[in-house]
């Protein structure tokens, strides 16, 4: 095989440019193969070069191709041109041909001269890496901070919704606080007037009977003043303490329900035991987180009122008593009064209503609507049921936040036992 390749390669066999028909046989097919595969890398470089300028349109290096693919062109050129004159040297083409591709590549080293630094400055594959590395990271770092806006913004838009409802919130309480004070500034103007004209008419009365030495009658219009002005006076009392009860800020604390429940009940319990009535307080071993002037409050004028609107010749009977729900404790103040027509009931906190004539009952009408206003300052509901000369019940409902068995440990105490290991 060796003998064979030197043969083949044996210098003696080949002739000089122009002598194409002196080859021998094996160096024609020699020169012939090589000569082919120039041309066809001259022809497939360049197709390359097209199709990556075509598939990437926008790269920074596409201004550089074209030099580079008319520098391969041109040389291609040339070696056609030799290669034509090398297998068919005619004396009138030879020459023409030789100076064509020295044309030629002179040309492709002018366009060489402007190519090769644009083609130098191209980055290495390690460098493209390192950019693309930059890059990503750069991509990363833009997307992280367009996440965290994007938790921005929502937690931004989170607050005005949050502002917005509170806006909305207090717009609609004060609303219902302008339209509570101009019902309660109306309905305390008229009640007000009430002991105050009885006022002028009886000082009318009395100053006619002094006049004309009527003693009788001038000792009952001086009943009538005492009773319209002590009247008048429990009124303006009443409204104080009901004023108050807007601007009083609730301090909540331990408090023995059943103590508390018990002390407010002594108060009743001459009047009751008078008309040989009962009061029973059937409430478990129950703890409340509570203001005592509210809880107070709450209790003495559902209490009042038990024992004040009852039948004269009816026993008072009233029943205190607790039931756990699941959320909360129900407490019931159960008494067998006159009660009152069910479709009034949305009218009964008011201030200064009353269901029932003085013929009745005495009073103000604000026991009540105090009720109301503390039960709302410590974020518990109330309710009332009643039937109609039977009987009224007043329901409390205390979260279980704020009323547990004494026996029980509050909820911030078990949720951290649970906690810990």
């Amino acid at each position: 095989m060796l003998s064979e390749l030197d043969r083949i390669l044996e210098t003696s066999a080949f002739s000089d440019k122009g002598s194409g028909w002196l080859f021998s046989e094996d160096p024609m097919i020699l020169h012939v193969t090589s000569d082919l595969m120039v041309l066809f890398a001259f022809v497939l470089v360049p197709a390359f070069l097209l199709y990556f300028v075509r598939r990437h349109p926008r790269s920074a290096q596409r201004r550089a191709l074209p030099h580079l693919l008319a520098f391969i062109l041109i040389f291609g050129i040339a070696h056609t041109c030799l290669m034509i004159t090398l297998w068919n040297p005619l004396p009138t083409f030879y020459w023409p041909a030789q100076v064509f591709a020295v044309a030629m590549v002179l040309l492709a080293f002018s366009v060489a001269w402007f190519t090769l630094p644009k083609i130098l400055k191209l980055p290495s594959p390690a460098k493209l890496r390192a950019a693309n590395r930059a890059l990503a990271n750069e991509v990363e770092k833009h997307s992280r901070t367009s996440r965290a806006l994007t938790l921005i913004q929502e937690k931004q838009r989170e607050n005005l919704s949050l502002r917005a409802r509170e806006i909305e919130n207090k717009t609609a309480e004060l609303e219902r606080a302008n339209e509570s004070l101009r019902r309660f500034a109306h309905i305390a103007s008229h009640d007000l007037q009430e002991p105050l004209r009885k006022i002028a008419a009886y000082a009318d009365i009395l100053e006619e009977a002094i006049a004309e030495k009527d003693a009788e009658e001038a000792s009952r219009a001086m009943e009538r003043l005492r009773a319209m002005s002590s009247q008048a006076r429990i009124m303006v009392s009443d409204l104080l303490r009901f004023s108050k009860m807007s601007q009083y800020q609730p301090v909540r604390e331990p408090i023995d329900l059943q103590a508390a429940v018990e002390e407010i009940a002594e108060i009743f319990e001459q009047t009751i035991s008078g008309r040989s009535g009962s009061l029973e307080i059937s409430l478990p071993a129950l703890c409340v987180h509570a203001d005592p002037l509210l809880l107070r409050q709450i209790f003495q004028n559902i209490l009042a009122n038990a024992v004040k609107y009852v039948h004269q010749t009816r026993a008072p009977r009233i029943i205190v008593k607790a039931k756990q729900g699941e959320d909360n404790w129900k407490i019931t103040i159960e008494d067998n009064g006159i009660g009152f027509d069910p479709a009034l009931k949305a009218k009964i906190f008011e201030p200064f209503t009353r269901l029932h004539g003085r013929k009745i009952a005495d009073g103000s009408g604000i026991g009540l609507a105090i009720v109301y206003r503390a039960v709302h300052a410590m974020e518990w509901a109330i309710d009332v049921e009643t039937q109609l000369d039977i009987g009224t019940t007043f329901c409390l409902w205390i979260p279980k936040r704020d009323l547990r068995r004494e026996d029980e440990a509050p909820e911030e105490e078990t949720t951290a036992a649970r906690a810990s290991p």
